[in-house]
Protein backbone atom coordinates (compact mmCIF):
# COMPACT_ATOMS: atom_id res chain seq x y z
CA UNK A 1 0.00 0.00 0.00
CA UNK A 2 1.29 3.43 -0.86
CA UNK A 3 2.38 5.65 2.04
CA UNK A 4 -0.47 7.96 3.05
CA UNK A 5 0.10 11.63 3.83
CA UNK A 6 -0.49 12.96 7.31
CA UNK A 7 -4.05 12.29 8.50
CA UNK A 8 -3.97 15.59 10.43
CA UNK A 9 -3.05 17.42 7.24
CA UNK A 10 -5.89 15.76 5.34
CA UNK A 11 -8.28 16.72 8.16
CA UNK A 12 -7.10 20.31 7.91
CA UNK A 13 -7.72 20.34 4.16
CA UNK A 14 -11.16 18.75 4.58
CA UNK A 15 -12.11 21.31 7.24
CA UNK A 16 -10.91 24.19 5.05
CA UNK A 17 -12.86 22.90 2.04
CA UNK A 18 -16.01 22.47 4.13
CA UNK A 19 -15.84 25.87 5.84
CA UNK A 20 -14.26 28.01 3.13
CA UNK A 21 -11.76 29.76 5.41
CA UNK A 22 -8.68 28.95 7.48
CA UNK A 23 -10.16 30.65 10.57
CA UNK A 24 -13.36 28.64 10.44
CA UNK A 25 -11.41 25.43 9.80
CA UNK A 26 -9.18 26.15 12.80
CA UNK A 27 -12.24 26.68 15.00
CA UNK A 28 -13.74 23.40 13.76
CA UNK A 29 -10.52 21.53 14.62
CA UNK A 30 -9.74 23.47 17.83
CA UNK A 31 -6.31 24.54 16.57
CA UNK A 32 -4.77 27.82 15.44
CA UNK A 33 -5.22 29.22 11.91
CA UNK A 34 -1.46 29.02 11.51
CA UNK A 35 -1.55 25.28 12.20
CA UNK A 36 -4.20 24.76 9.50
CA UNK A 37 -2.20 26.76 6.95
CA UNK A 38 0.95 24.83 7.81
CA UNK A 39 -0.76 21.44 7.34
CA UNK A 40 -2.20 22.47 3.97
CA UNK A 41 1.23 23.68 2.79
CA UNK A 42 2.65 20.29 3.78
CA UNK A 43 0.08 18.59 1.55
CA UNK A 44 0.82 20.94 -1.34
CA UNK A 45 4.54 20.17 -1.00
CA UNK A 46 3.80 16.44 -0.81
CA UNK A 47 1.54 16.39 -3.88
CA UNK A 48 3.43 19.02 -5.83
CA UNK A 49 0.31 21.04 -6.68
CA UNK A 50 -1.65 23.98 -5.37
CA UNK A 51 -4.81 22.99 -3.47
CA UNK A 52 -6.26 26.29 -2.25
CA UNK A 53 -6.21 29.85 -3.56
CA UNK A 54 -6.63 32.73 -1.15
CA UNK A 55 -9.17 35.45 -1.91
CA UNK A 56 -8.93 37.75 1.06
CA UNK A 57 -10.13 35.71 4.01
CA UNK A 58 -11.86 33.17 1.80
CA UNK A 59 -10.33 30.07 0.25
CA UNK A 60 -11.11 28.83 -3.24
CA UNK A 61 -10.32 25.20 -4.07
CA UNK A 62 -8.20 24.65 -7.16
CA UNK A 63 -9.18 22.18 -9.86
CA UNK A 64 -6.99 19.56 -8.17
CA UNK A 65 -8.76 20.08 -4.83
CA UNK A 66 -12.21 19.98 -6.42
CA UNK A 67 -11.36 16.69 -8.12
CA UNK A 68 -10.47 15.01 -4.83
CA UNK A 69 -12.84 16.85 -2.46
CA UNK A 70 -15.74 14.39 -2.65
CA UNK A 71 -13.42 11.40 -2.22
CA UNK A 72 -11.74 13.04 0.77
CA UNK A 73 -15.08 13.79 2.42
CA UNK A 74 -16.32 10.27 1.74
CA UNK A 75 -13.12 8.86 3.20
CA UNK A 76 -13.54 10.70 6.50
CA UNK A 77 -17.20 9.70 6.67
CA UNK A 78 -16.21 6.07 6.19
CA UNK A 79 -13.55 6.37 8.89
CA UNK A 80 -16.21 7.79 11.19
CA UNK A 81 -18.53 4.88 10.36
CA UNK A 82 -15.74 2.38 10.99
CA UNK A 83 -15.02 4.00 14.37
CA UNK A 84 -18.72 3.78 15.25
CA UNK A 85 -18.68 0.10 14.26
CA UNK A 86 -15.68 -0.52 16.51
CA UNK A 87 -17.40 1.30 19.39
CA UNK A 88 -20.52 -0.84 18.98
CA UNK A 89 -18.41 -4.00 18.89
CA UNK A 90 -16.68 -2.95 22.10
CA UNK A 91 -19.96 -2.16 23.87
CA UNK A 92 -22.35 -5.12 23.94
CA UNK A 93 -25.20 -2.85 25.08
CA UNK A 94 -25.02 -0.36 22.22
CA UNK A 95 -27.63 -0.47 19.46
CA UNK A 96 -28.25 1.86 16.50
CA UNK A 97 -31.42 1.73 14.41
CA UNK A 98 -32.25 3.61 11.22
CA UNK A 99 -35.88 4.60 10.60
CA UNK A 100 -37.96 7.35 9.05
CA UNK A 101 -38.59 10.53 11.00
CA UNK A 102 -42.35 9.98 10.81
CA UNK A 103 -42.13 6.50 12.36
CA UNK A 104 -39.80 7.80 15.06
CA UNK A 105 -42.13 10.68 15.94
CA UNK A 106 -45.51 8.97 15.49
CA UNK A 107 -44.81 5.46 16.82
CA UNK A 108 -41.38 4.75 18.30
CA UNK A 109 -41.46 7.61 20.81
CA UNK A 110 -44.66 6.16 22.32
CA UNK A 111 -43.57 2.50 22.39
CA UNK A 112 -39.81 2.33 23.04
CA UNK A 113 -40.32 2.58 26.79
CA UNK A 114 -41.57 -1.02 26.87
CA UNK A 115 -38.25 -2.14 25.36
CA UNK A 116 -36.25 -0.17 27.94
CA UNK A 117 -38.20 -1.80 30.75
CA UNK A 118 -36.87 -5.14 29.54
CA UNK A 119 -33.38 -3.88 28.64
CA UNK A 120 -32.71 -0.85 30.88
CA UNK A 121 -28.95 -0.78 30.23
CA UNK A 122 -29.13 -0.60 26.44
CA UNK A 123 -27.68 2.50 24.75
CA UNK A 124 -30.29 2.73 21.98
CA UNK A 125 -29.77 5.35 19.27
CA UNK A 126 -32.09 6.20 16.40
CA UNK A 127 -30.94 7.63 13.07
CA UNK A 128 -33.51 9.36 10.87
CA UNK A 129 -33.33 8.03 7.32
CA UNK A 130 -36.00 7.16 4.75
CA UNK A 131 -34.09 6.13 1.62
CA UNK A 132 -32.74 2.75 0.58
CA UNK A 133 -31.06 1.08 3.57
CA UNK A 134 -27.27 0.94 3.76
CA UNK A 135 -26.43 -0.35 7.23
CA UNK A 136 -22.68 0.16 6.88
CA UNK A 137 -22.76 3.74 5.61
CA UNK A 138 -25.48 4.71 8.10
CA UNK A 139 -23.50 3.14 10.93
CA UNK A 140 -26.48 1.15 12.24
CA UNK A 141 -27.26 -2.40 13.29
CA UNK A 142 -30.82 -2.51 11.93
CA UNK A 143 -33.10 -0.48 9.67
CA UNK A 144 -36.87 -0.16 9.47
CA UNK A 145 -38.36 0.74 6.10
CA UNK A 146 -41.87 1.14 4.70
CA UNK A 147 -42.84 -0.29 1.34
CA UNK A 148 -43.48 -3.57 -0.44
CA UNK A 149 -40.17 -5.17 0.50
CA UNK A 150 -37.26 -6.21 -1.63
CA UNK A 151 -34.10 -4.59 -0.26
CA UNK A 152 -31.07 -6.02 -2.11
CA UNK A 153 -28.10 -7.16 -0.08
CA UNK A 154 -29.93 -7.71 3.21
CA UNK A 155 -32.24 -10.06 5.01
CA UNK A 156 -35.66 -8.63 5.77
CA UNK A 157 -38.65 -9.47 7.91
CA UNK A 158 -42.12 -8.06 7.35
CA UNK A 159 -43.37 -6.41 10.52
CA UNK A 160 -46.82 -5.20 9.46
CA UNK A 161 -49.31 -5.46 6.63
CA UNK A 162 -51.01 -2.09 6.55
CA UNK A 163 -54.64 -1.26 5.83
CA UNK A 164 -55.64 2.21 4.68
CA UNK A 165 -58.70 4.23 5.65
CA UNK A 166 -59.88 7.86 5.69
CA UNK A 167 -59.07 10.00 8.73
CA UNK A 168 -59.79 13.59 9.63
CA UNK A 169 -60.08 15.84 12.66
CA UNK A 170 -63.27 16.22 14.66
CA UNK A 171 -63.16 19.93 13.78
CA UNK A 172 -63.22 19.16 10.05
CA UNK A 173 -66.21 16.85 10.43
CA UNK A 174 -68.12 19.46 12.43
CA UNK A 175 -67.50 22.00 9.65
CA UNK A 176 -68.72 19.50 7.05
CA UNK A 177 -71.79 17.81 8.60
CA UNK A 178 -73.03 16.65 5.19
CA UNK A 179 -70.28 14.00 5.08
CA UNK A 180 -71.94 10.89 6.44
CA UNK A 181 -70.78 8.25 3.97
CA UNK A 182 -68.05 7.85 1.34
CA UNK A 183 -70.60 8.83 -1.33
CA UNK A 184 -70.77 12.29 0.30
CA UNK A 185 -67.09 13.03 -0.27
CA UNK A 186 -66.33 15.93 -2.60
CA UNK A 187 -63.00 16.31 -4.38
CA UNK A 188 -62.28 19.55 -2.52
CA UNK A 189 -62.32 17.67 0.80
CA UNK A 190 -59.37 15.42 -0.05
CA UNK A 191 -55.69 15.47 0.86
CA UNK A 192 -53.46 13.57 -1.58
CA UNK A 193 -49.92 12.13 -1.45
CA UNK A 194 -47.59 12.60 -4.42
CA UNK A 195 -45.88 9.21 -4.80
CA UNK A 196 -43.19 10.53 -7.16
CA UNK A 197 -41.00 11.37 -4.16
CA UNK A 198 -41.46 7.91 -2.61
CA UNK A 199 -40.03 4.48 -3.40
CA UNK A 200 -43.53 2.97 -3.58
CA UNK A 201 -46.98 3.95 -4.85
CA UNK A 202 -49.02 5.44 -2.03
CA UNK A 203 -52.71 4.48 -2.35
CA UNK A 204 -54.94 7.09 -3.96
CA UNK A 205 -58.51 8.07 -3.22
CA UNK A 206 -59.75 6.37 -6.43
CA UNK A 207 -57.94 3.21 -5.21
CA UNK A 208 -59.77 3.34 -1.89
CA UNK A 209 -63.18 4.14 -3.39
CA UNK A 210 -62.87 1.29 -5.89
CA UNK A 211 -61.82 -1.29 -3.30
CA UNK A 212 -64.63 -0.41 -0.88
CA UNK A 213 -67.21 -0.58 -3.65
CA UNK A 214 -68.01 3.05 -4.50
CA UNK A 215 -67.96 4.24 -8.11
CA UNK A 216 -67.68 7.92 -7.30
CA UNK A 217 -65.39 9.90 -9.62
CA UNK A 218 -62.70 11.96 -7.92
CA UNK A 219 -60.87 14.91 -9.40
CA UNK A 220 -57.35 14.37 -8.11
CA UNK A 221 -56.34 17.87 -9.12
CA UNK A 222 -58.80 19.26 -6.57
CA UNK A 223 -57.98 19.34 -2.88
CA UNK A 224 -54.35 19.53 -1.77
CA UNK A 225 -51.37 17.33 -2.67
CA UNK A 226 -48.33 16.77 -0.43
CA UNK A 227 -44.92 15.21 -0.95
CA UNK A 228 -45.24 12.72 1.90
CA UNK A 229 -47.82 10.84 3.93
CA UNK A 230 -46.67 12.64 7.08
CA UNK A 231 -47.45 16.06 5.57
CA UNK A 232 -50.85 14.85 4.42
CA UNK A 233 -51.68 13.48 7.88
CA UNK A 234 -50.34 16.59 9.57
CA UNK A 235 -52.74 18.74 7.60
CA UNK A 236 -55.56 16.33 8.44
CA UNK A 237 -54.76 16.89 12.11
CA UNK A 238 -55.09 20.63 11.50
CA UNK A 239 -58.56 20.18 10.04
CA UNK A 240 -57.60 20.77 6.41
CA UNK A 241 -59.40 17.74 4.97
CA UNK A 242 -59.63 13.97 4.69
CA UNK A 243 -56.40 11.98 4.41
CA UNK A 244 -55.73 8.32 3.74
CA UNK A 245 -53.89 6.97 6.75
CA UNK A 246 -52.60 3.56 7.71
CA UNK A 247 -52.81 1.69 10.96
CA UNK A 248 -49.32 1.86 12.50
CA UNK A 249 -48.56 5.50 11.81
CA UNK A 250 -51.83 6.92 13.18
CA UNK A 251 -52.61 4.49 16.01
CA UNK A 252 -51.66 7.02 18.68
CA UNK A 253 -53.58 9.85 16.97
CA UNK A 254 -56.70 7.69 16.95
CA UNK A 255 -56.30 6.68 20.59
CA UNK A 256 -55.87 10.31 21.66
CA UNK A 257 -58.71 11.59 19.49
CA UNK A 258 -56.44 13.81 17.41
CA UNK A 259 -57.76 12.00 14.33
CA UNK A 260 -61.00 10.07 13.89
CA UNK A 261 -62.28 7.59 11.33
CA UNK A 262 -65.44 9.01 9.72
CA UNK A 263 -66.17 5.72 7.88
CA UNK A 264 -65.47 2.08 8.82
CA UNK A 265 -64.44 0.94 5.32
CA UNK A 266 -60.81 -0.09 4.88
CA UNK A 267 -58.53 -0.88 1.96
CA UNK A 268 -56.06 -3.75 2.16
CA UNK A 269 -52.61 -3.12 0.67
CA UNK A 270 -49.30 -4.83 -0.03
CA UNK A 271 -47.46 -2.11 1.89
CA UNK A 272 -45.98 -2.54 5.33
CA UNK A 273 -42.97 -1.98 7.58
CA UNK A 274 -39.93 -4.23 7.18
CA UNK A 275 -37.00 -4.94 9.46
CA UNK A 276 -33.71 -4.87 7.50
CA UNK A 277 -30.75 -6.74 8.98
CA UNK A 278 -27.75 -8.99 8.44
CA UNK A 279 -27.25 -12.40 10.01
CA UNK A 280 -24.06 -11.15 11.66
CA UNK A 281 -25.93 -8.33 13.44
CA UNK A 282 -28.46 -10.73 14.95
CA UNK A 283 -25.63 -12.67 16.59
CA UNK A 284 -25.44 -9.85 19.14
CA UNK A 285 -27.97 -10.55 21.93
CA UNK A 286 -29.09 -6.94 22.24
CA UNK A 287 -29.80 -6.71 18.51
CA UNK A 288 -31.73 -9.98 18.49
CA UNK A 289 -33.71 -8.83 21.55
CA UNK A 290 -34.68 -5.55 19.90
CA UNK A 291 -35.70 -7.37 16.70
CA UNK A 292 -37.94 -9.72 18.70
CA UNK A 293 -39.48 -6.83 20.68
CA UNK A 294 -40.09 -4.80 17.53
CA UNK A 295 -41.77 -7.72 15.76
CA UNK A 296 -44.20 -8.21 18.64
CA UNK A 297 -44.81 -4.52 19.35
CA UNK A 298 -45.48 -3.48 15.76
CA UNK A 299 -47.66 -6.51 15.12
CA UNK A 300 -49.78 -5.71 18.17
CA UNK A 301 -49.91 -2.04 17.23
CA UNK A 302 -51.19 -2.71 13.73
CA UNK A 303 -53.74 -5.24 14.99
CA UNK A 304 -55.12 -2.75 17.54
CA UNK A 305 -56.59 -0.61 14.74
CA UNK A 306 -59.47 -2.91 13.95
CA UNK A 307 -61.19 -2.97 10.57
CA UNK A 308 -64.54 -2.48 12.35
Amino acid sequence: MKTLPSLNALRALDAALRSGSVTAAAKRLSVTPGAVSHQIRLLEDTFGCKLLERNGRLLTPTAAAREGEALLRDGFERISQAAESFRRAGDPNSLAVSLSGSLAARWMVFHAESFFRQWPDVDLRFRAHWGAPDLASEGVDLAIRFGRGGFPGYKEKRLTSEVFFPVCSQEFLLRNPSIGAPSDIASRHLLHVDSSALSYDYPTWPDWLKQVGYKKRINERAGHTYRSDELSLRNARFGKGLALGYSTLIQTDLQRGVLIRPFPEIMASSLGYHLIYSDAALERPVVAAFADWLTQAMGASAASVSPE
